[in-house]
């Protein structure tokens, strides 16, 4: 028995391999693959989300990093909508206390909102929470909503009010008792009116006769009088954050 294959088995041989290979490969999911890889891209496509937002001022251009008390502000949000979808779009803020009115969602077009509000002072140092809904009724799909959340306080500024206390109610500076006689050997109060807008201060600073007391560094000042006698010129200075 001859133990090698003539030219002519040799060439069947091959070309069986070969044809067994392009069954195996006309067979092969190839075709499933790029169906999964063209519904993902068409998933994809189908999305609509956030690309970016921009807060400032109502009727104004300028962006602003956070929002301002007792100011009416636009809100604007561009979303990613390849396909443009028409959007039934909804609101919802997280403590509707916070703002003098209701905050209104406005759909310019597919791809851009816009949320005007007003936060009201107590709105201050608070955080404005906004959620906003998606849903493309044309294909029945909901998106997952869009969470933005700002801060808001007054802008920072190096504003320095000095109060006469020689002018009673200035900037809501009251003298406790009122006038400001008192007993030897007991103690006189300087302090704020109530709703005084000095109250968000800081870095206060008092002064009799024109030297700074130490560590009297709050919004009111007591005084015990037992070594004081005759007439004293008094005064407080403060760094006020914040529109007079």
């Amino acid at each position: 028995m001859r133990k090698f294959f003539s030219e002519r088995a040799r060439g069947l041989l091959v070309s069986t391999i070969t044809g067994v290979i392009a069954l195996v490969f006309s067979c092969s999911p190839a075709g499933i693959w790029q169906q999964d890889v063209r519904g993902f891209v068409d998933d994809g496509l189908s999305l609509v989300t956030m690309e970016s937002y921009r807060l400032s001022r109502q009727g104004e251009t300028a962006s602003l990093s956070q929002a301002i008390p007792n100011e009416p502000h636009t809100l604007r949000v561009s979303l990613r909508n390849p396909r443009d979808f028409d959007l039934i779009v909804a609101l919802e803020v997280g403590d509707p206390g916070l703002y003098d009115g209701e905050p209104q969602l406005v759909a310019v077009d597919n791809r851009l909102l816009e949320v005007h509000f007003h936060p009201r002072e107590s709105a201050r140092d608070q955080e404005l929470a906004f959620r906003i809904t998606l849903r493309a009724p044309q294909t029945g799909r909901t998106f997952a909503p869009l969470a933005l959340s700002l801060d808001c306080r007054y802008p920072a500024s190096d504003i320095t009010v000095t109060i006469d206390p020689e002018t009673p109610g200035a900037f809501g500076l009251v003298l406790t008792p009122n006038p400001l006689e008192v007993v030897r050997g007991n103690s006189v109060t300087v302090g704020l009116a109530g709703g005084s807008p000095l109250a968000g201060g800081s870095d206060w600073r008092w002064y009799l006769q024109g030297e700074v007391l130490a560590g009297q560094s709050g919004s009111s000042l007591t005084l015990g009088t037992a070594d004081l006698l005759g007439d004293y010129n008094l005064g407080v200075s403060v760094v006020y954050q914040g529109v007079l």
